[in-house]
């Protein structure tokens, strides 16, 4: 599936803006709804729906609610295929014109199309399933929380540490091309002494002759027929790098007849990422990664696109001297990596999978986990910055059940993509069982914070200890994906105490000092980029307070004195 791209061959209508919305409550009859329903309001698409009103019940619903609006666009000429393309829908989605169902999709955070036929309009619904269960990615319905560390619910009842955003997250389109266009594009490189291979895999809809590939900044490139792969090379290509994002962009045009059909224009970066002893090896140089996990997460909006809040994320890792992010926990919008690219940000990509317990899986789990998976890689894998593949957060991977199940994850990635490491991140040493699977250990640890207030000189000798233990382990390098401390901005003390702006910046520092003493650490990502929203609980001041800047974007002392080490090292 290819993003919306306007151009000569294709044309895109956005559906962004107003809509009609109506939660559905227990008490409603909405076996009719799919064809309109009454007393719907105004709802912003796309964002999260939750904190666009003032009542409670919108607030925490994780039911079903309702979208609707009239959609209207020229008769389509012959030859044509028209759809919806929906960027994300959070949870489930089932899509309607008319009252006729034209698509569905599940897991939340990956696109899906629906064809429109011949229609030029109609009535458009989109029903919104927000609730979980032990068989959705990421699982729901349990009686408590089942975080490490946790033993009473939220409320609303998740089985995460953030607030269950829902709606329609991300652009919705109608889009037409031929019937004969390119479907999928897949661009690898590889470079090496002063050359690179570029291997296109392009899936095709409908009757095609041939394919047309051209890089416009060289010229390179090369004609193929339908369905067999392209490869050439590029003589002293520039390599994507750090803050270096040296971009080409493959031209892609489909001849059938002996006229060009349908074209796409792609971008794409020459770079290559390894794994070699303890090290991540970005075109052949170890590269310390320096960043955090980041949310999508941001007032009224919630998890919705927000173009504007990605460019001052962005801005803000430049200034405080990082280099990447982890896109906890759910893939992203495509909009953060394409500027991502363009920057030279370094990206994990996450897959939906947070806190999933192998013990309360079924076969259904495993396989829209799986199918999460494929779905996250064939979105991405043309993205340069992103340069590896997170399976899963913090699951039960201690369980004896956990093996199987995450052989299975690991060997549907792979088949997915091999040219990424792969890794899931761990919090349940000494008893995880899954490290053997990995190429990266994501490791988060809280040492300093839950059950913290120690003298630090002894929080470092804990974690000096634990770090070793987890390397006998696993023998692996370690990237630290989580560490840090909570703190209300605005709050301070003398001496520090938690929750105070002075013991985050502290801690953080003392952790640090541990961590560059241990050659097998590959990075350090702190948790979290910014302050966001999570269910109410009694240990959550109105949401997580780990943010080195607060939810709208402004600094902590910790994220100055993190400046100031970062961009000395």
């Amino acid at each position: 599936m290819l993003r919306p791209q306007s151009n000569p061959h294709r044309t895109t209508t956005s559906l962004d803006g107003l809509w009609d919305f109506r939660i559905q409550r227990e008490e409603d009859d909405a076996s009719r709804w799919h064809a309109g329903f009454p007393g719907g309001r105004p709802v912003a698409v796309p964002a999260s729906f939750n904190e666009q009103f003032t009542d409670y019940e919108t607030f925490n619903h994780m039911g079903i609610a309702w979208y609707a609006r009239r959609i209207a666009f020229p008769a389509v000429a012959a030859g044509r295929r028209v759809f919806l393309h929906f960027g994300a829908v959070n949870y489930r989605a089932d899509v309607f014109l008319d009252g006729a169902q034209i698509g569905a999709h599940i897991t939340g955070y990956t696109p899906f199309e629906c064809d429109l036929g011949r229609a030029s309009g109609g009535l458009l619904v989109v029903r919104v399933d927000c609730s979980l269960t032990p068989e959705t990615v990421p699982q729901g319905g349990f009686d408590k929380a089942a975080i490490p560390g946790l033993t009473s619910p939220f409320h609303p009842s998740v089985n995460f540490d953030f607030f269950p955003y829902s709606g329609i997250l991300r652009p919705a389109t109608i889009c037409s091309t031929s019937e004969s266009a390119l479907e999928s594009l897949r661009i690898e490189t590889d470079p090496c002494d002063g050359q690179a291979r570029v291997r296109v895999i392009a899936g095709l809809r409908g009757a095609a002759g041939s394919l047309r590939f051209r890089v416009e900044e060289t010229g390179e490139g090369g004609e193929c027929r339908a369905g067999e792969l392209m490869e050439f090379s590029m003589a002293a290509p520039r390599l994507w790098d750090v803050w270096q994002p040296n971009l080409y962009h493959l031209a892609v045009e489909v001849v059938a007849g002996g006229a060009v059909v349908d074209s796409y224009r792609q971008p794409f970066g020459v770079r290559r990422v390894e794994v070699a002893g303890d090290r991540i090896l970005l075109n052949g140089r170890p590269v310390y990664l320096k960043g955090f996990g980041r949310h999508e997460d941001f007032p009224v909006i919630g998890r919705g696109l927000a173009e504007a809040v990605n460019v001052r994320d962005m801005e803000l890792l430049r200034w405080i001297g990082g280099n990447s992010f982890r896109t906890a926990h759910y893939p992203p919008a495509e909009e953060m990596l394409d500027l991502a690219d363009r920057l030279g940000v370094l990206v994990i990509a996450e897959s939906p999978a947070v806190s999933m317990i192998p013990s309360a899986a079924s076969t259904a789990t495993l396989d829209l986990h799986c199918e999460a998976i494929r779905e996250m890689i064939r979105r991405d894998a043309n993205h340069p910055s992103v340069i590896a593949w997170c399976l899963a957060n913090e699951a039960h991977s201690d369980q004896p059940q956990a093996v199987p199940y995450f052989e299975s994850v690991f060997a549907a990635a792979r088949a997915e993509d091999a040219t990424r490491p792969m890794m899931i991140v761990m919090c349940r040493f000494p008893n995880e069982k899954c490290h053997d699977l990995c190429d990266i250990v994501g490791l988060n640890a809280y040492p300093g914070w839950y059950g913290g207030g120690a003298p630090l000189g002894e929080t470092q000798a804990y974690f000096r200890k634990f770090l070793d233990d987890v390397r006998g382990l696993t023998g692996k390098p370690i990237l630290m994906t989580e560490f840090g401390a909570d703190a209300i901005a605005g709050l301070h003390s003398l001496p520090s105490s938690l929750w105070t702006e002075d013991y985050q910046s502290d801690l953080i520092q003392a952790l640090i000092d541990v961590i560059r003493e241990k050659g097998y650490i590959a990075g350090e990502h702190l948790w979290a980029f910014a302050d966001f929203h999570t269910a109410q609980n009694h240990f959550r001041a109105y949401g997580n307070r780990k943010g080195l800047f607060t939810r709208d974007r402004q600094p902590k002392l910790a994220a100055r004195t993190l400046r100031e080490r970062w961009q000395e090292s």
